[in-house]
């Protein structure tokens, strides 16, 4: 919720987009936290974390497709 709400004040905060994409992960959604992946990318290119976010939410999304 929190970073939901400092994404709604700041659409443009990459960190908390890849935060939020690390809570989706574990959460067990990797779609949702592929979204926020890529837009903390589109954000900030050099953010270490959301590549490496990105990386795991789309390995999950294949172990999960049928």
């Amino acid at each position: 919720a929190c970073y939901r709400r400092a994404l709604r004040r700041n659409p443009r905060y990459a960190l908390a987009h890849n935060n939020l994409g690390i809570a989706l992960l574990r959460l067990g959604r990797p779609a949702e936290a592929a979204a926020h992946f890529r837009s903390a990318l589109r954000l900030d290119p050099d953010l270490s974390n959301a590549k490496q976010g990105l990386q795991s939410a789309l390995t999950a999304m294949k172990q999960s497709a049928p």
